[in-house]
Protein backbone atom coordinates (compact mmCIF):
# COMPACT_ATOMS: atom_id res chain seq x y z
CA UNK A 1 0.00 0.00 0.00
CA UNK A 2 1.30 3.53 -1.12
CA UNK A 3 4.52 1.78 -1.58
CA UNK A 4 5.05 1.61 2.13
CA UNK A 5 7.06 -1.86 3.69
CA UNK A 6 7.43 -2.34 7.54
CA UNK A 7 9.90 -4.60 8.65
CA UNK A 8 9.41 -6.39 12.04
CA UNK A 9 13.05 -6.93 12.54
CA UNK A 10 15.07 -3.74 11.27
CA UNK A 11 16.00 -3.03 14.72
CA UNK A 12 13.91 0.83 14.03
CA UNK A 13 9.99 1.28 15.54
CA UNK A 14 7.01 0.50 13.21
CA UNK A 15 6.26 3.76 14.61
CA UNK A 16 9.00 5.49 12.93
CA UNK A 17 9.72 3.62 9.82
CA UNK A 18 5.24 4.35 8.98
CA UNK A 19 6.11 8.17 9.57
CA UNK A 20 9.24 8.68 7.76
CA UNK A 21 8.20 6.58 4.66
CA UNK A 22 4.36 7.90 4.87
CA UNK A 23 5.47 11.70 4.82
CA UNK A 24 8.41 10.31 2.42
CA UNK A 25 5.62 9.39 -0.11
CA UNK A 26 3.79 12.70 0.46
CA UNK A 27 6.50 14.79 0.06
CA UNK A 28 7.47 13.15 -3.30
CA UNK A 29 3.88 13.59 -4.61
CA UNK A 30 3.68 9.24 -4.95
CA UNK A 31 0.33 9.98 -3.25
CA UNK A 32 -1.32 12.53 -5.18
CA UNK A 33 -2.07 15.81 -3.74
CA UNK A 34 -5.84 16.00 -2.13
CA UNK A 35 -6.61 12.37 -2.54
CA UNK A 36 -7.88 10.83 0.17
CA UNK A 37 -5.89 9.01 2.23
CA UNK A 38 -6.68 4.95 3.27
CA UNK A 39 -8.80 4.37 6.35
CA UNK A 40 -6.58 4.00 9.28
CA UNK A 41 -8.39 0.20 9.48
CA UNK A 42 -7.20 -0.55 6.01
CA UNK A 43 -3.68 0.62 6.36
CA UNK A 44 -2.59 -1.22 9.69
CA UNK A 45 -4.33 -4.47 8.07
CA UNK A 46 -2.21 -3.93 4.99
CA UNK A 47 0.86 -3.43 6.53
CA UNK A 48 0.05 -5.89 9.54
CA UNK A 49 0.70 -3.40 12.42
CA UNK A 50 -1.35 -2.38 15.15
CA UNK A 51 -4.08 0.45 14.50
CA UNK A 52 -2.84 2.12 17.62
CA UNK A 53 0.23 3.07 15.85
CA UNK A 54 -1.27 4.16 12.84
CA UNK A 55 -3.31 6.87 14.20
CA UNK A 56 -0.27 8.13 16.01
CA UNK A 57 1.23 8.59 13.08
CA UNK A 58 -1.67 10.19 11.20
CA UNK A 59 -2.46 12.60 13.98
CA UNK A 60 1.44 13.66 13.93
CA UNK A 61 1.33 14.10 10.24
CA UNK A 62 -1.89 16.09 10.99
CA UNK A 63 0.15 18.55 13.18
CA UNK A 64 3.40 19.13 10.70
CA UNK A 65 0.44 19.82 7.91
CA UNK A 66 0.97 17.33 5.75
CA UNK A 67 -2.58 15.83 6.20
CA UNK A 68 -6.10 17.37 6.85
CA UNK A 69 -9.69 16.49 8.59
CA UNK A 70 -12.28 17.14 6.35
CA UNK A 71 -15.28 16.72 8.46
CA UNK A 72 -17.87 13.68 7.79
CA UNK A 73 -15.37 13.14 4.84
CA UNK A 74 -12.11 11.53 6.00
CA UNK A 75 -8.74 12.48 5.90
CA UNK A 76 -6.62 14.33 2.72
CA UNK A 77 -3.59 14.73 1.64
CA UNK A 78 -2.86 18.76 2.18
CA UNK A 79 -2.92 21.01 -0.98
CA UNK A 80 0.88 22.03 -1.51
CA UNK A 81 2.65 19.13 1.10
CA UNK A 82 4.94 17.91 -2.12
CA UNK A 83 8.58 18.93 -3.18
CA UNK A 84 8.46 17.40 -6.41
CA UNK A 85 5.33 17.16 -8.63
CA UNK A 86 5.07 13.91 -9.60
CA UNK A 87 1.42 13.62 -9.69
CA UNK A 88 1.14 17.43 -11.45
CA UNK A 89 3.10 16.01 -14.70
CA UNK A 90 0.31 13.33 -15.02
CA UNK A 91 -1.92 16.04 -14.29
CA UNK A 92 -0.58 18.28 -16.62
CA UNK A 93 -0.75 15.36 -19.16
CA UNK A 94 -3.91 14.39 -18.83
CA UNK A 95 -5.32 18.21 -19.09
CA UNK A 96 -2.96 18.27 -22.46
CA UNK A 97 -5.18 14.81 -23.55
CA UNK A 98 -8.49 16.87 -22.97
CA UNK A 99 -7.61 19.79 -24.48
CA UNK A 100 -6.60 17.86 -27.61
CA UNK A 101 -9.97 15.73 -27.21
CA UNK A 102 -11.97 18.80 -26.74
CA UNK A 103 -9.80 21.23 -29.95
CA UNK A 104 -11.33 17.77 -32.08
CA UNK A 105 -14.73 17.55 -30.99
CA UNK A 106 -14.96 21.34 -31.65
CA UNK A 107 -13.51 20.32 -35.31
CA UNK A 108 -15.93 18.83 -37.40
CA UNK A 109 -13.22 16.58 -39.26
CA UNK A 110 -14.86 14.82 -42.78
CA UNK A 111 -10.94 13.42 -43.21
CA UNK A 112 -11.68 9.35 -44.03
CA UNK A 113 -10.98 5.94 -42.25
CA UNK A 114 -13.68 6.02 -39.39
CA UNK A 115 -16.67 3.89 -39.84
CA UNK A 116 -19.83 5.01 -37.50
CA UNK A 117 -19.10 3.68 -34.37
CA UNK A 118 -22.30 3.77 -33.15
CA UNK A 119 -23.50 0.47 -35.44
CA UNK A 120 -21.08 -1.81 -33.94
CA UNK A 121 -22.81 -4.51 -32.72
CA UNK A 122 -22.38 -5.04 -29.12
CA UNK A 123 -24.41 -7.53 -27.76
CA UNK A 124 -23.92 -9.87 -30.66
CA UNK A 125 -19.88 -9.50 -30.23
CA UNK A 126 -19.96 -9.64 -26.40
CA UNK A 127 -21.77 -13.18 -27.40
CA UNK A 128 -19.66 -14.43 -29.41
CA UNK A 129 -15.94 -13.44 -27.40
CA UNK A 130 -17.57 -14.38 -23.83
CA UNK A 131 -18.69 -17.91 -25.97
CA UNK A 132 -14.70 -17.63 -27.52
CA UNK A 133 -13.73 -17.44 -23.86
CA UNK A 134 -16.03 -20.40 -22.32
CA UNK A 135 -15.73 -22.89 -24.51
CA UNK A 136 -11.79 -21.92 -25.42
CA UNK A 137 -8.85 -24.93 -25.03
CA UNK A 138 -6.60 -24.19 -22.42
CA UNK A 139 -4.06 -24.02 -24.67
CA UNK A 140 -5.63 -21.09 -26.24
CA UNK A 141 -4.61 -18.84 -23.64
CA UNK A 142 -1.04 -19.21 -24.28
CA UNK A 143 1.50 -17.58 -26.62
CA UNK A 144 -0.70 -17.60 -30.32
CA UNK A 145 0.46 -19.37 -33.59
CA UNK A 146 2.45 -16.81 -35.66
CA UNK A 147 -0.17 -17.16 -38.79
CA UNK A 148 -2.66 -16.19 -36.00
CA UNK A 149 -5.32 -18.31 -34.54
CA UNK A 150 -6.50 -21.30 -36.76
CA UNK A 151 -10.24 -21.06 -35.87
CA UNK A 152 -10.46 -17.41 -37.08
CA UNK A 153 -8.06 -18.36 -40.43
CA UNK A 154 -10.50 -21.24 -40.80
CA UNK A 155 -13.04 -19.30 -40.69
CA UNK A 156 -11.60 -16.00 -43.04
CA UNK A 157 -11.42 -19.54 -45.51
CA UNK A 158 -15.21 -19.55 -46.07
CA UNK A 159 -15.89 -15.39 -45.09
CA UNK A 160 -13.57 -14.50 -48.04
CA UNK A 161 -14.84 -17.20 -50.98
CA UNK A 162 -18.96 -15.92 -49.81
CA UNK A 163 -18.06 -12.25 -49.84
CA UNK A 164 -14.89 -11.79 -52.64
CA UNK A 165 -14.82 -15.22 -54.50
CA UNK A 166 -11.34 -15.50 -53.03
CA UNK A 167 -10.69 -19.21 -52.97
CA UNK A 168 -7.74 -19.67 -50.17
CA UNK A 169 -6.56 -22.34 -47.62
CA UNK A 170 -6.10 -21.08 -43.96
CA UNK A 171 -2.57 -21.92 -44.30
CA UNK A 172 -2.04 -18.86 -46.62
CA UNK A 173 -3.76 -16.68 -44.34
CA UNK A 174 -1.68 -14.57 -41.95
CA UNK A 175 -3.50 -12.66 -39.12
CA UNK A 176 -2.22 -9.28 -38.25
CA UNK A 177 -2.70 -6.06 -36.33
CA UNK A 178 -4.52 -4.02 -38.91
CA UNK A 179 -3.18 -3.42 -42.58
CA UNK A 180 -0.50 -1.29 -41.73
CA UNK A 181 1.42 -4.13 -39.49
CA UNK A 182 0.71 -6.46 -42.68
CA UNK A 183 2.09 -4.07 -44.66
CA UNK A 184 5.64 -3.63 -42.43
CA UNK A 185 6.12 -7.26 -42.27
CA UNK A 186 5.92 -7.60 -46.39
CA UNK A 187 8.37 -5.39 -46.85
CA UNK A 188 10.87 -7.13 -45.08
CA UNK A 189 10.92 -10.02 -47.71
CA UNK A 190 13.05 -7.67 -49.54
CA UNK A 191 16.36 -5.51 -48.04
CA UNK A 192 15.36 -2.52 -49.06
CA UNK A 193 12.31 -3.25 -51.94
CA UNK A 194 11.85 -1.15 -54.55
CA UNK A 195 7.78 -0.33 -54.82
CA UNK A 196 5.28 1.26 -56.98
CA UNK A 197 3.18 2.97 -54.95
CA UNK A 198 -0.24 4.90 -56.23
CA UNK A 199 -0.08 8.35 -56.26
CA UNK A 200 -1.99 9.82 -54.45
CA UNK A 201 -2.23 7.73 -51.77
CA UNK A 202 -3.10 7.00 -47.90
CA UNK A 203 -0.39 9.04 -45.86
CA UNK A 204 0.31 6.18 -43.72
CA UNK A 205 0.97 3.46 -46.79
CA UNK A 206 4.22 5.91 -48.31
CA UNK A 207 5.43 6.22 -44.25
CA UNK A 208 5.40 3.01 -43.71
CA UNK A 209 7.05 2.49 -47.21
CA UNK A 210 9.46 5.31 -46.75
CA UNK A 211 10.73 4.14 -43.06
CA UNK A 212 11.07 0.60 -44.31
CA UNK A 213 13.97 2.66 -46.61
CA UNK A 214 11.94 1.25 -49.52
CA UNK A 215 12.95 2.73 -53.44
CA UNK A 216 9.45 4.18 -54.22
CA UNK A 217 8.65 5.33 -57.69
CA UNK A 218 5.14 7.10 -57.55
CA UNK A 219 2.53 6.35 -60.47
CA UNK A 220 -0.11 8.42 -61.42
CA UNK A 221 -3.65 8.00 -61.26
CA UNK A 222 -6.64 9.03 -62.91
CA UNK A 223 -10.53 8.12 -61.88
CA UNK A 224 -9.97 4.36 -63.29
CA UNK A 225 -7.15 3.83 -60.73
CA UNK A 226 -3.37 3.57 -61.63
CA UNK A 227 -2.78 3.61 -65.43
CA UNK A 228 -0.72 0.82 -66.32
CA UNK A 229 0.93 2.38 -69.42
CA UNK A 230 2.62 4.83 -67.62
CA UNK A 231 4.30 1.89 -65.25
CA UNK A 232 7.39 -0.26 -65.44
CA UNK A 233 7.46 -3.19 -63.49
CA UNK A 234 11.35 -4.20 -64.05
CA UNK A 235 13.49 -3.90 -61.40
CA UNK A 236 10.36 -3.95 -58.73
CA UNK A 237 9.97 -5.72 -56.08
CA UNK A 238 6.38 -4.93 -55.58
CA UNK A 239 3.24 -2.57 -56.63
CA UNK A 240 1.09 -1.26 -54.38
CA UNK A 241 -2.88 -1.03 -55.36
CA UNK A 242 -6.29 -0.45 -53.80
CA UNK A 243 -7.88 -1.85 -56.72
CA UNK A 244 -11.36 -1.94 -55.47
CA UNK A 245 -11.45 1.63 -54.38
CA UNK A 246 -8.74 3.56 -54.61
CA UNK A 247 -7.56 5.62 -52.02
CA UNK A 248 -8.32 9.08 -52.02
CA UNK A 249 -9.49 9.58 -55.33
CA UNK A 250 -12.12 6.50 -55.22
CA UNK A 251 -11.93 4.96 -58.60
CA UNK A 252 -12.61 1.20 -59.39
CA UNK A 253 -9.67 -0.52 -61.46
CA UNK A 254 -11.36 -1.24 -64.72
CA UNK A 255 -11.08 -4.91 -66.29
CA UNK A 256 -8.49 -4.08 -69.16
CA UNK A 257 -6.13 -2.01 -66.25
CA UNK A 258 -6.23 -5.07 -63.69
CA UNK A 259 -5.14 -7.45 -67.18
CA UNK A 260 -2.31 -5.21 -68.10
CA UNK A 261 -1.18 -4.68 -64.48
CA UNK A 262 -1.02 -8.79 -64.05
CA UNK A 263 0.95 -9.24 -67.18
CA UNK A 264 3.28 -6.92 -66.43
CA UNK A 265 3.74 -8.00 -62.54
CA UNK A 266 4.00 -11.83 -64.62
CA UNK A 267 6.48 -11.03 -66.97
CA UNK A 268 8.85 -9.35 -64.50
CA UNK A 269 8.06 -11.51 -61.20
CA UNK A 270 6.63 -8.45 -58.94
CA UNK A 271 4.06 -9.26 -56.37
CA UNK A 272 1.12 -6.91 -55.93
CA UNK A 273 0.23 -5.68 -52.70
CA UNK A 274 -3.49 -5.50 -53.01
CA UNK A 275 -5.38 -3.42 -50.04
CA UNK A 276 -8.84 -3.95 -49.82
CA UNK A 277 -9.62 -1.56 -47.08
CA UNK A 278 -13.43 -0.84 -47.59
CA UNK A 279 -14.65 -3.38 -50.41
CA UNK A 280 -17.00 -4.52 -49.01
CA UNK A 281 -19.33 -1.62 -48.79
CA UNK A 282 -20.23 -1.52 -52.90
CA UNK A 283 -23.36 0.34 -53.63
CA UNK A 284 -24.61 -0.06 -57.37
CA UNK A 285 -23.39 -3.88 -57.52
CA UNK A 286 -21.59 -6.74 -55.44
CA UNK A 287 -18.38 -6.44 -54.50
CA UNK A 288 -15.52 -6.74 -57.46
CA UNK A 289 -13.28 -9.67 -57.78
CA UNK A 290 -10.40 -8.71 -56.13
CA UNK A 291 -7.18 -9.16 -58.02
CA UNK A 292 -6.28 -12.08 -56.02
CA UNK A 293 -9.04 -14.21 -57.67
CA UNK A 294 -7.31 -13.76 -60.71
CA UNK A 295 -3.54 -14.31 -60.22
CA UNK A 296 -3.47 -15.59 -56.31
CA UNK A 297 0.49 -16.92 -56.52
CA UNK A 298 1.35 -13.21 -57.56
CA UNK A 299 -1.03 -10.96 -55.34
CA UNK A 300 -0.89 -10.69 -51.59
CA UNK A 301 -4.44 -10.09 -50.26
CA UNK A 302 -4.73 -7.75 -47.62
CA UNK A 303 -8.02 -7.30 -45.56
CA UNK A 304 -9.19 -5.71 -42.17
CA UNK A 305 -12.14 -5.52 -39.95
CA UNK A 306 -11.26 -1.51 -39.10
CA UNK A 307 -14.17 -0.57 -41.33
CA UNK A 308 -16.85 -3.54 -40.83
CA UNK A 309 -16.65 -3.22 -37.67
CA UNK A 310 -13.80 -1.24 -35.20
CA UNK A 311 -10.28 -0.13 -35.45
CA UNK A 312 -10.25 -0.47 -32.00
CA UNK A 313 -10.00 -4.71 -32.78
CA UNK A 314 -7.08 -4.53 -33.82
CA UNK A 315 -8.17 -7.28 -36.76
CA UNK A 316 -6.26 -7.75 -40.13
CA UNK A 317 -5.41 -10.56 -42.36
CA UNK A 318 -3.32 -11.20 -45.55
CA UNK A 319 -3.75 -13.77 -47.86
CA UNK A 320 -0.61 -14.95 -49.05
CA UNK A 321 0.91 -16.99 -51.70
CA UNK A 322 2.69 -20.51 -51.38
CA UNK A 323 6.06 -19.81 -51.90
CA UNK A 324 5.35 -17.05 -49.42
CA UNK A 325 4.47 -18.63 -46.98
CA UNK A 326 7.70 -19.73 -44.90
CA UNK A 327 9.31 -16.22 -45.09
CA UNK A 328 6.60 -14.26 -43.86
CA UNK A 329 5.94 -17.06 -41.30
CA UNK A 330 9.76 -17.00 -39.78
CA UNK A 331 9.23 -12.62 -40.25
CA UNK A 332 6.28 -12.25 -38.48
CA UNK A 333 7.35 -14.95 -35.58
CA UNK A 334 10.57 -12.62 -35.30
CA UNK A 335 8.29 -9.19 -35.82
CA UNK A 336 6.04 -9.32 -32.27
CA UNK A 337 5.80 -12.26 -30.77
CA UNK A 338 2.78 -13.26 -32.44
CA UNK A 339 -0.77 -11.20 -32.08
CA UNK A 340 -3.02 -11.82 -29.27
CA UNK A 341 -5.66 -14.27 -29.70
CA UNK A 342 -8.82 -13.71 -27.77
CA UNK A 343 -10.40 -11.33 -30.28
CA UNK A 344 -9.59 -13.36 -32.72
CA UNK A 345 -11.09 -16.14 -31.38
CA UNK A 346 -14.34 -14.19 -30.68
CA UNK A 347 -14.10 -12.93 -34.57
CA UNK A 348 -13.90 -17.11 -35.76
CA UNK A 349 -17.34 -17.01 -33.66
CA UNK A 350 -18.50 -13.81 -34.92
CA UNK A 351 -18.22 -15.10 -38.53
CA UNK A 352 -19.27 -19.16 -37.91
CA UNK A 353 -22.26 -17.64 -36.09
CA UNK A 354 -23.38 -15.64 -39.30
CA UNK A 355 -23.32 -12.13 -37.13
CA UNK A 356 -20.88 -10.38 -39.67
CA UNK A 357 -23.02 -11.24 -42.51
CA UNK A 358 -26.00 -9.70 -40.68
CA UNK A 359 -24.04 -7.12 -39.38
CA UNK A 360 -22.99 -5.84 -43.35
CA UNK A 361 -26.43 -6.01 -44.51
CA UNK A 362 -27.58 -3.72 -42.21
CA UNK A 363 -24.10 -1.48 -42.92
CA UNK A 364 -24.43 -1.49 -46.11
CA UNK A 365 -27.74 -0.27 -46.09
CA UNK A 366 -27.10 2.10 -43.40
CA UNK A 367 -24.12 3.67 -45.80
CA UNK A 368 -25.64 3.46 -48.73
CA UNK A 369 -28.76 5.79 -47.41
CA UNK A 370 -26.17 8.07 -46.19
CA UNK A 371 -24.27 8.44 -49.35
CA UNK A 372 -27.36 9.45 -51.22
CA UNK A 373 -27.98 12.00 -48.40
CA UNK A 374 -25.05 13.48 -48.35
CA UNK A 375 -24.72 13.82 -52.34
CA UNK A 376 -28.56 15.17 -52.07
CA UNK A 377 -26.88 18.25 -49.67
CA UNK A 378 -23.70 18.65 -51.78
CA UNK A 379 -25.90 19.86 -54.58
CA UNK A 380 -28.41 21.30 -52.50
CA UNK A 381 -25.98 23.58 -49.97
CA UNK A 382 -22.88 23.78 -52.81
CA UNK A 383 -24.53 23.81 -56.24
CA UNK A 384 -24.23 22.05 -59.08
CA UNK A 385 -20.94 23.63 -59.98
CA UNK A 386 -19.62 20.66 -57.66
CA UNK A 387 -18.87 17.26 -59.24
CA UNK A 388 -18.89 14.41 -57.38
CA UNK A 389 -16.51 11.24 -57.67
CA UNK A 390 -15.54 7.99 -56.25
CA UNK A 391 -18.88 7.30 -54.82
CA UNK A 392 -19.93 3.81 -55.86
CA UNK A 393 -18.04 1.98 -53.13
CA UNK A 394 -16.71 2.64 -49.31
CA UNK A 395 -17.63 5.24 -46.87
CA UNK A 396 -16.20 8.80 -48.46
CA UNK A 397 -16.23 10.73 -51.62
CA UNK A 398 -14.56 13.29 -53.39
CA UNK A 399 -15.87 17.14 -54.32
CA UNK A 400 -14.26 18.80 -57.04
CA UNK A 401 -14.70 22.49 -57.83
CA UNK A 402 -12.96 22.97 -60.77
CA UNK A 403 -10.36 26.31 -60.77
CA UNK A 404 -10.35 25.84 -57.05
CA UNK A 405 -7.06 25.57 -55.41
CA UNK A 406 -7.55 23.68 -52.13
CA UNK A 407 -3.79 23.44 -51.49
CA UNK A 408 -2.11 26.94 -50.57
CA UNK A 409 -3.44 27.67 -46.64
CA UNK A 410 -6.79 26.32 -47.36
CA UNK A 411 -6.05 24.01 -44.94
CA UNK A 412 -5.89 25.99 -42.06
CA UNK A 413 -8.89 28.46 -43.06
CA UNK A 414 -11.11 25.21 -42.22
CA UNK A 415 -9.68 24.62 -39.39
CA UNK A 416 -9.82 28.62 -38.34
CA UNK A 417 -14.29 27.91 -39.06
CA UNK A 418 -13.97 24.26 -37.52
CA UNK A 419 -14.13 22.14 -40.33
CA UNK A 420 -11.90 19.81 -41.86
CA UNK A 421 -11.98 18.45 -45.52
CA UNK A 422 -8.90 16.80 -46.59
CA UNK A 423 -7.24 18.39 -49.90
CA UNK A 424 -6.12 15.32 -51.80
CA UNK A 425 -3.25 17.19 -53.11
CA UNK A 426 -2.53 17.07 -49.30
CA UNK A 427 -2.06 12.91 -50.16
CA UNK A 428 0.11 13.19 -53.43
CA UNK A 429 3.54 13.26 -54.02
CA UNK A 430 3.68 14.89 -57.32
CA UNK A 431 3.03 18.59 -56.77
CA UNK A 432 0.60 19.98 -59.08
CA UNK A 433 -2.01 17.20 -59.09
CA UNK A 434 -5.03 17.03 -57.68
CA UNK A 435 -5.35 20.44 -56.16
CA UNK A 436 -9.04 21.29 -57.26
CA UNK A 437 -10.43 18.85 -55.13
CA UNK A 438 -11.47 17.47 -51.65
CA UNK A 439 -12.30 14.19 -49.70
CA UNK A 440 -15.41 13.95 -47.87
CA UNK A 441 -15.50 10.94 -45.46
CA UNK A 442 -18.98 10.65 -44.20
CA UNK A 443 -18.76 7.10 -42.59
CA UNK A 444 -18.56 8.59 -39.23
CA UNK A 445 -20.10 12.09 -39.32
CA UNK A 446 -24.67 12.50 -39.13
CA UNK A 447 -26.11 14.09 -42.20
CA UNK A 448 -27.18 17.02 -39.71
CA UNK A 449 -23.11 17.37 -38.81
CA UNK A 450 -22.19 16.94 -43.01
CA UNK A 451 -24.76 19.74 -44.02
CA UNK A 452 -22.95 21.64 -40.98
CA UNK A 453 -19.64 21.34 -42.52
CA UNK A 454 -21.08 21.99 -46.16
CA UNK A 455 -21.92 25.64 -45.11
CA UNK A 456 -19.49 26.61 -43.12
CA UNK A 457 -17.48 25.34 -46.66
CA UNK A 458 -19.55 27.33 -49.00
CA UNK A 459 -19.02 30.65 -46.86
CA UNK A 460 -15.46 30.15 -46.98
CA UNK A 461 -15.81 30.13 -51.15
CA UNK A 462 -17.92 33.08 -50.87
Amino acid sequence: MYGLIIESNSGVSQYRQLYEQLRKQIMIGAISPTSKLSSTRQIATELKISRSIVLEVIDQLKVEGFLETRHGSGTYIAPNSFLRKGFEVNKGKKTELIKDRIAEKNTLSFIAGMPDLSLFPRRAWNHAYTQAIEYAETDDFGYNHPKGHYDLRLALCNYLYRTKGIKTKSSNIFLTAGSAQALSIVTELRKNPSIILEDPSAGFVHDIFQAKKCRITFAEMDDEGIIPENISTTDQDFIYLSPSHQYPLGGTLSAGRRIEILKKANQTGTYIIEDDYDGEYRFNSRPIAPLQVLAPDQVIYIGTFSKILSPALRLGYMVVPDKLIKPLKQIKQRWDLLNEGLNQMAMARFINEDHIYRHLRKSLKFYKSRKTAVEEAVFEILGDKWEISGNTTGLHLILRLEGTDFSNGFREKMRDKGILFEPVNTYSHQTGKHKDKLVLGYGHRSIEEIKTGLMILRTLLL
